[in-house]
């Protein structure tokens, strides 16, 4: 269905990323070739940008522009608020003409606009990325493989592991540096970062809220929510986020022991986020 108000439909919603700086969430369309700007409080339609600003980008340190080629398996997103640049990952789904590419965006105008892309190993394909406040620094996960990437020099890290996952397909950063990543098996599940395990108790199924092809997370920082997307359903629902903080302690200390989230997701249609009043007690 399209976004209210206009005719425009996601063609298959892939992955997600938060920009507080414009209180927006950015949705990755793989089909449309294209990603969408929305209000993560209404979901309502800010801006499109479309395959024609990816296929026009120039190669990053010059080169050629990337053209149809690097556009037709746009898959995941991640925004790094210190550089304020988002970055578009694509794959090499689902013929052999899929270049898999990164595009980096930059603040133009006032609004982020395509500056450039990086080609990337042939075969690449991160299905997750997100943007980790603990390091800052990029990671982009495929199955249960993660790792760091760098842009300015094309580079990944060393693949690491978190027991226990596997199947991820988006993946997202508190403000202290957990990991929440959605899987194919549509579990939401937090890792704590500091030892690269999966938090008990923290694990949710997502398909009693309907969600059947989970693809994005977004932890929406200043909201208290986090956002799953549905390939099938697009953003197909709210949970709570409390990130909790100590008086008696300097940041980033502050925050660096406990967060509270869930433990139910509820669906649009249950739920206007405009007229919630939260309070912790």
């Amino acid at each position: 269905s399209p976004f209210v108000g206009t005719s425009v439909s996601i063609r298959d919603g892939e992955g997600t990323a938060d920009v507080p700086r414009d209180g927006s969430l950015w949705l990755v369309d793989d089909n449309g070739r294209a990603i969408h700007e929305v209000d993560p409080s209404t979901g309502a339609l800010k801006r499109t940008i479309d395959r024609s600003a990816f296929e026009s980008a120039p190669r990053f340190g010059g080169g050629q522009a990337a053209g149809p080629s690097r556009s037709g398996d746009l898959e995941s997103a991640a925004y790094d608020p210190d550089l304020d640049q988002l970055f578009i990952f694509s794959g090499p789904c689902c013929t052999s003409s899929n270049l898999p590419t990164v595009f980096r965006l930059t603040r133009t105008g006032g609004a982020l606009q395509v500056e450039s892309y990086q080609p990337l190993a042939s075969g690449s394909n991160h299905t997750a990325a997100g943007w980790n406040p603990a390091d800052h620094k990029i990671y982009v996960g495929l199955g249960s493989a993660l790792r760091t990437f760098d842009y300015p020099t094309n580079t990944l890290g060393a693949i690491f592991r978190v027991t226990g996952l596997s199947g991820i397909l988006g993946l997202d950063f508190t403000i202290r540096g957990d990991m929440f990543a959605v899987t194919n098996a549509e579990k939401l599940v937090r890792v704590n970062w500091a030892t690269r395990t999966i938090v008990p108790g923290w694990t949710f199924d997502l398909a009693p809220s309907g969600v059947r092809d989970s693809r994005g997370v977004s932890v929406i920082l200043g909201s208290l929510a986090a956002w799953v997307q549905d390939d099938l359903e697009h953003v197909v629902g709210y949970t709570i986020i409390a990130d909790w903080r100590r008086p008696d302690r300097h940041p980033p200390k502050d925050r660096d022991f406990a967060l509270g989230l869930g433990p139910h997701v509820v669906t649009p249609d249950e739920l206007d986020p405009n007229s919630l009043d939260v309070t912790v007690r």
